[in-house]
């Protein structure tokens, strides 16, 4: 197993980019150069002039919301979420916090699912959900628990809400 401190800085594919990543916020390196064609994605084709992060910044769009906007939505659902475990996380509470952060993240037929798989578990999934996140906080996670608990494109947004500022990867 490896650290998560070690798996940055010493394995090289990962340090490789964690460096390219810097010259692009720097600005070193074009915010263009490591998606050809996504200026024509964004609808905002670029003549001449690089793209910086703040071009970025500004080009972000969930479901035609700036990051503003989302931000701005994403506050009720962080707080319901982090008030369904620190009062006392039943799965009726959790349900209704997870059920809020995929309807606003994915599209109709994929938080259903989701969702249904939460009601599923019943009981379980408050241990479920707060074995993963703690899984995810750990200074060496092993991942083990996904086995059982869920990790997609879902709940990966759950568990990010959740942990809000405090970045998973350390």
């Amino acid at each position: 197993m490896c650290h998560r401190n070690s798996y940055l800085n010493e394995v090289p594919e990962i340090s490789d980019f964690v460096s390219y990543l810097a010259q692009v916020i720097s600005g070193e390196i074009s915010a263009g150069e490591f998606w050809p064609g996504f200026d024509r994605w964004l609808g905002k084709p670029r003549q001449g002039a690089e793209w910086k992060l703040q071009d970025l910044y500004e080009s972000y769009s969930w479901k035609g919301a700036s990051l503003a906007e989302c931000t701005k939505e994403l506050r009720p659902l962080r707080r319901a979420l982090r008030e369904a475990i620190a009062r006392g996380a039943t799965p009726a509470r959790l349900n209704a916090a997870l059920r809020g952060v995929f309807d606003w993240g994915m599209d109709p037929a994929s938080a259903r699912r989701n969702y249904q798989w939460a009601l599923n578990q019943g009981d379980r999934i408050v241990d479920l959900y707060l074995s993963a996140f703690a899984e995810l906080a750990r200074e060496q996670p092993t991942y083990d628990i996904f086995g059982t608990a869920k990790m997609n494109a879902g709940y990966t947004k759950v568990y990010a809400l959740h942990r809000h500022r405090q970045n998973v990867m350390g």
